[in-house]
């Protein structure tokens, strides 16, 4: 069985922290966010979240990316 405990994030700097001590990722990193967020936690990429085909319900976060590094996507 394979178990995980999925990161909630709260500030900018757990983002950053994130970004640091993760190793990269071709693919990405699943984050939990069920309550409403602040300006000061979100991260959303560029043109985020887009709920495309309603019914995403799932945040991934792209680590050491060039692009886009440590942003949020709905999926």
């Amino acid at each position: 069985k394979n178990f995980t405990d999925m990161v909630a994030i709260q500030n900018q700097a757990e983002v950053e922290y994130l970004n640091q001590v993760l190793p990269f990722n071709q693919a990405y990193y699943w984050i939990g966010i069920r309550k409403r967020l602040d300006s000061e936690a979100a991260n959303w990429a560029e043109n985020e979240p887009n709920n495309k085909g309603s019914g995403q319900d799932c945040v991934e976060i792209y680590i050491k990316r060039s692009r886009e590094i440590a942003k949020w996507n709905d999926e």
